[in-house]
């Protein structure tokens, strides 16, 4: 089973394969704690985080991050680890979905070794002793952010403790807390990312709790 990973695609660039004119490389920041840490050979499924936080206006001068998901047509195993800078993480995917175009990606973290990441002890050694010592960018980690899940199923191999009823469309995966419910529409199969009065939503979304 593929450890779904959500993740803000960057930018794409030409694979520069003149077998396969199409194919092109990924490359992704992952601004939520992944389920299962990232680590060498883990396969991996990348999902698309796409913002709906317009759907929730809010008055207050902090705003709660709010996503969907959809599908990129990544999922691999990862064979390649690098050091960005000092606080970043990069893991290389081999994308083995024939039908997509992307044949690799770039997956970037925050490095919080046994939270984002797994590393052998050699591979935290080489990491510390090759890393660039200067900050090159940030991914700030988005504890408190909200996802709505496009498929019941990428859900569940994400998280155990939150499991939709049988027949049940997507449930939302609470990052952190947000005070916000999803309602299913139609025959359950859909679910729009709109606000509901707390307690009023045709079916209360789950909660991960705190993630500290």
């Amino acid at each position: 089973m593929s450890n779904i990973i959500p993740a803000r695609e960057r930018s794409r660039v030409s694979a520069e394969d003149p077998r396969r004119p199409a194919a092109t490389i990924a490359f992704f920041d992952v601004p939520v704690i992944p389920h299962i840490p990232l680590q060498m050979g883990q396969n991996v499924k990348i999902l698309a985080l796409v913002s709906c936080a317009d759907l929730f206006p809010t008055d207050e001068q902090y705003k709660p991050k709010y996503y969907t998901t959809r599908e990129t047509g990544v999922e691999g195993k990862v064979e390649r680890v690098r050091a960005v800078d000092a606080t970043i993480t990069e893991f290389v995917v081999r994308n083995d979905n024939p039908r997509a175009d992307v044949t690799y990606a770039y997956v970037a973290i925050q490095h919080i070794q046994g939270r984002t990441v797994s590393l052998s002890l050699g591979r935290r050694l080489l990491r510390a002793v090759t890393r660039p010592t200067t900050m090159e960018r940030q991914i700030p980690l988005e504890l408190d952010a909200t996802i709505f899940w496009d498929n019941p199923a990428n859900q569940l191999n994400t998280t155990t403790s939150e499991r939709p009823a049988p027949g049940a469309g997507p449930v939302e995966r609470r990052v952190g807390t947000a005070g916000r419910s999803a309602k299913r529409v139609g025959n359950g199969s859909r679910r729009e990312c709109v606000e509901e009065p707390d307690g009023e939503g045709e079916d209360e979304a789950s909660s991960a709790g705190d993630t500290e």
